[in-house]
C-alpha cells in the first residue's frame, strides 16, 4: 500500500501544501522586512530634520544639504555659549554623531563653542563662524578629517587645547588679529598644514600646539 499510487499522489499533495505554505511565510516574512526597513528610513528622515538645545540660550536645527544628498547642514543659533560636551555622560546629541554632517553654519549671537561639540564629524568640509564667537572649546573639531580650511572670524580670542587636533585635510586656517590664546595641541596631527600666519595678537601657545602637523614654515 505504501508504494500505491494512491499513496504518492496524497504525498505528493503534501510537499506541494507545504511548499505553499513556506512561500506564503516566506512572502509575509519578506513583506514585513521591507514595511520594517522603510519604517525605519522614514523615522531615520525624520530625526534628520530634527531640532532642540544646545545651550541655556542656544538651539541647533538639521537639515538635508542642498544638492548634496545623503548629507545634511548642522545649524547653530541663539546667543551666549553652547554646552561643553564629552565622550562619556554628556554626549553631543546623536543626530550629529549619526548622519554625514557636512556643513555647519554658526549664527550670529553664538559667543563660545563647547568642548568636543562637533568632535569626530568626519564628513564636515565647511564651517560658518559668526563674528560673535570669542572662544573655539577643546577638542571641538577634533578629528573632522575632512575640513579641508578654516577662516576664523575677528572677533576670537581663545583657541582651546586639542581643538582642531586630528583634522589631516586641513591645509589653510586664517587666524585673526583678535586672537591671544591657542591651546595644546590645538593643530596637532593636521599633516596637510604646510604654512601659518600667526598673528601679533598672539600671546601665549599650548605646548605641542603645531605637533606632528606638515608645517614647513611659521609666520610671526
Amino acid at each position: 500500500r505504501r508504494n500505491s499510487p494512491c499513496h504518492k499522489k496524497e504525498h505528493h499533495q503534501i510537499e506541494k501544501s507545504n511548499n505553499i505554505t513556506t512561500n506564503t511565510t516566506m512572502r509575509k516574512a519578506i513583506q514585513l522586512l521591507a514595511v520594517t526597513i522603510v519604517a525605519l528610513l522614514a523615522s531615520f528622515s525624520a530625526r534628520a530634520d530634527d531640532s532642540g538645545k544646545c545651550g541655556m540660550n542656544a538651539e541647533w536645527k538639521m537639515y538635508p544639504t542642498a544638492g548634496n544628498e545623503g548629507y545634511y547642514t548642522l545649524e547653530i543659533s541663539g546667543r551666549g555659549a553652547m554646552y561643553n560636551y564629552n565622550s562619556d555622560d554628556n554626549r553631543t546629541p546623536m543626530e550629529w554623531r549619526q548622519l554625514n554632517v557636512s556643513k555647519i553654519i554658526i549664527k550670529e549671537g553664538i559667543t563660545y563653542i563647547g568642548n568636543y561639540a562637533f568632535c569626530g564629524s568626519q564628513s564636515l568640509t565647511s564651517v560658518s563662524f559668526p563674528s560673535t564667537l570669542t572662544v573655539i572649546g577643546g577638542s571641538a573639531f577634533n578629528g573632522c578629517s575632512s575640513l579641508r580650511t578654516v577662516t576664523l572670524p575677528k572677533s576670537l580670542k581663545t583657541i582651546g587645547n586639542g581643538a582642531f587636533g586630528g583634522c589631516s585635510s586641513l591645509t589653510s586656517v586664517t587666524f585673526p588679529n583678535s586672537l591671544t590664546s591657542i591651546g595644546e595641541c590645538a593643530f596637532m596631527y593636521c599633516s596637510s598644514l604646510r604654512s601659518v600666519m600667526l598673528p601679533k595678537s598672539l600671546k601665549s601657545m599650548g605646548r605641542d600646539a603645531f605637533s606632528c602637523s606638515g608645517l614647513t614654515s611659521v609666520t610671526l
